[in-house]
């Protein structure tokens, strides 16, 4: 049957224009699938991309790079309650100065490339044995920028927290329950693409851009020296997102000014473009509460109704179901050790792989993206077809975080091994070192203190050094390519060219990790509807609205708060030599690549061991507390069904 269509009425306060795009319920699908979008592109896919540029820019360590990242989650706690009860008033109105306010954030991300001087990497004439700079130590100090990017990300949280209360809810009244879960499967499909333009959009420009373009020269994405132009991709984000916000302005402020219509273009749309089998409804519901979707937030304006003492007499029962207090802190360790490892995932696979920037962006969001939308896809399919009851489900995400936890050390152990620099890793005699130290007799003329800055040469004696200046080189060539006379090599002057000598590294092991990160992603993201299942069928009805909140509180505090916090000072203590000038030292040029896969594998590990064991846990609280057998009565009650069915028929 077609469905019914509507247009928004004329009428009322803040109504919008009769007829068009904006005058229809299709109209504001559209409206907030594109608010949706531009949310995911700009925090999902383009932040990640650009941390390690952000980190050779401005000379950040990893631990303060995951403190920026962390302080979007925190402020979003800190917002969603106060955003949820002033837009309610206006939600058409509150989710354009949503989206308005994340155009101004992105910009503002994007700000300190403008505020600060230019960037200029080192030449290779300019790293040679005594070469004249000047002042080399009159640098600009980025510490002020810090401030830039919290606010940044304070006000990006701010334009966010609108969308998964007021928009889902907004959709809620406008879609009847036998439509609401097309509309559901468009939005959260949006949510899907945003991050997949986010990373090839960021991925593209950082490989083709320089950060201050045309001004590059010989340099491309393969030299240490370059950086991307990381605060491009957050320029067109915000020139996208703030003329697409007007639109939520014009329509009206309630649902009940929609109103049937006589349209043959609206009868067949939505319904007939949106639509689902009653499979794709469940997964759109199962979606809907998915934690990894952020749409945990949902309900977070039904509180507003109720008074301090409900909501705290509510939050204490909750807390004291033992299957839910479980399965919900699981949940927050999953999100923990996911976003600990993906805001540094680019750096990962250039540190272990050698990818340059802009293609570790692009290898890490597809691969995430595909297992991520491939898990929950899967895992609401599957318990829509099986008919799982609250224990089936329950134990459904212990074999799936079981699965999980077994396919942690076969893709963190995966990478090749660590190249040999001299005056980092080894001696310039060629003996091993426990700390670098980069000076030695063959250089001390060549006042290299102040231009410890990571350009590695491969020597001709098949090493591989610091920069022209640590290897004593004192001419360059082919457009300083080429080095000569370079006094510290292995047996005495040698010649060397640009680049380092490249390592021992079996073929296929970037492949093999890429497998076994979709697999990961896959069975991590597979069991999220089984867990929002379980959480909703605990809470009830009643109690749903407080506890959904309280678990995207808890979800985010003990999750994507701590997370990059944690793996940025984990990553710290495997760099081997930072940038340093004038004794100031800035971002790590070379890391431990054995050391880190060690970080991320003992990640990985104790942190799905744990979630693991919670979840056990949880499982064993709900064969207590739904002591019925659910699977089996269900299973009766169809083969009743069918039964009764065939009686009839005959």
């Amino acid at each position: 049957m077609a469905a019914e269509a509507y247009r928004i009425g004329g009428d009322g306060a803040g109504s919008g224009p009769k007829g068009g795009c904006c005058g229809t319920r299709r109209g504001f699908l559209w409206a907030v699938c594109a608010y949706t979008v531009l949310h995911g592109m700009i925090l999902t896919g383009m932040q990640p991309s650009v941390v390690t540029s952000i980190e050779d820019r401005f000379g950040y360590s990893s631990l303060t790079l995951g403190w920026i990242i962390a302080t979007y989650d925190f402020m979003f706690v800190v917002l969603v309650v106060p955003g949820a009860f002033y837009g309610a008033a206006h939600r058409p109105r509150a989710l354009g100065w949503g989206l308005a306010l994340l155009a101004v954030g992105s910009f503002l991300f994007s700000l300190p490339h403008f505020i600060t001087d230019e960037y200029e990497p080192q030449s290779g004439g300019e790293s040679l044995c005594s070469a004249l700079l000047g002042d080399i130590c009159d640098v600009e100090n980025y510490d002020g920028m810090l401030g830039v990017f919290v606010v940044a990300q304070f006000v990006l949280a701010a334009g966010s927290v609108n969308l998964w209360s007021l928009g889902v809810a907004h959709l809620g009244d406008l879609y009847d329950k036998s439509e609401l879960g097309n509309a559901l499967a468009m939005f959260f499909g949006s949510a899907a693409l945003g991050p997949a333009l986010g990373f090839l959009i960021s991925g593209s420009i950082i490989r083709r851009v320089f950060v201050e373009p045309g001004d590059e020269g010989d340099l491309n994405d393969s030299d240490t020296t370059w950086v991307g132009a990381w605060w491009l991709p957050f320029l067109i984000g915000a020139i996208i997102a703030l003329p697409v916000s007007t639109v939520f302005f014009f329509f009206p402020r309630d649902a009940k000014d929609i109103k049937p219509v006589s349209s043959k273009a609206d009868a067949e749309a939505p319904g007939k473009s949106l639509e689902l089998t009653d499979l794709g409804r469940e997964e759109a519901k199962q979606m809907e509460r998915s934690p990894s979707m952020n749409a945990a937030e949902v309900d977070t304006a039904s509180l507003l109704k109720m008074s301090f003492a409900e909501l705290r007499q509510q939050a204490l029962e909750i807390i004291k179901i033992p299957s839910w207090t479980y399965n919900c802190f699981a949940g927050g360790i999953e999100i923990c050790v996911n976003t600990g490892m993906g805001t540094f995932l680019a750096k990962y696979l250039m540190t272990q792989f050698g990818v340059a920037p802009g293609n570790a962006a692009i290898i890490m969001g597809l691969t995430v993206l595909a297992g991520a939308m491939g898990g929950l896809a899967w895992g609401g399919w599957y318990i829509a077809r099986n008919k799982l009851d609250v224990r089936g489900a329950a134990r459904f995400i212990c074999y799936l975080a079981f699965a999980s936890l077994l396919i942690v050390p076969p893709f963190t152990l995966v990478g090749c091994g660590n190249e040999d620099i001299v005056g980092v890793t080894v001696d310039f005699d060629g003996s091993d070192m426990d700390e670098a130290d980069l000076d030695a007799t063959c250089n001390a003329g060549c006042e290299c203190g102040d231009r410890q800055i990571y350009r590695p040469i491969c020597g001709s004696d098949d090493r591989t050094y610091y920069n022209p200046c640590i290897a004593g080189c004192e001419v360059t060539e082919d457009g300083g390519d080429t080095y000569m006379n370079c006094g510290c090599g292995d047996g005495g002057s040698i010649t060397a060219e640009d680049g380092p000598c490249f390592g021992v590294c079996e073929r296929g092991q970037l492949g093999v990790f890429i497998i076994g990160l979709f697999i990961f992603m896959f069975t991590t993201f597979g069991s999220n509807p089984a867990a929002s299942f379980v959480n909703l069928r605990i809470l009830g009805e009643e109690r749903a609205s407080v506890g959904t909140a309280m678990q995207a509180g808890i979800i985010r505090l003990f999750g994507s708060v701590p997370g990059p916090i944690i793996m940025g000072a984990l990553l710290d203590t495997v760099c081997l030599q930072r940038k340093e000038v004038c004794d100031v030292a800035g971002s790590c040029e070379v890391y431990d690549a054995v050391g880190m896969r060690r970080r991320y594998l003992i990640w990985g590990l104790v942190g799905k061991t744990l979630s693991l064991a919670l979840y056990y846990l949880s499982y064993r609280a709900t064969l207590r507390e739904f002591p019925d057998d659910a699977d089996a009565a269900d299973a009766a009650g169809v083969k009743s069904k069918a039964a009764s069915k065939a009686e009839t028929d005959s």
